[in-house]
């Protein structure tokens, strides 16, 4: 992937007003996690990352806890 589409990511994500981000951001537990996996499937953690991301985002959008 080049910068610009890095570029176009960064400013989508920042330009999205979401209250609360801290209870959408992953614990530090959550992030080694994902980086032990990622030694294993590079892709795979990308791809499990995001998932985790959106069931986050779901749920802090039905009002629950993150």
């Amino acid at each position: 992937m080049d910068n610009v589409k890095l570029w176009e990511i960064r400013r989508y994500v920042d330009s999205v007003k979401v209250q609360n981000t801290t209870q959408a951001l992953p614990t530090t537990k959550e992030l080694l996690a994902l980086g032990q996996f990622a030694g294993d499937s590079l892709y795979d953690a990308i791809l499990l990352a995001f998932a985790y991301g959106r069931a986050k985002g779901w749920q802090a959008a039905k009002g629950g806890a993150a």
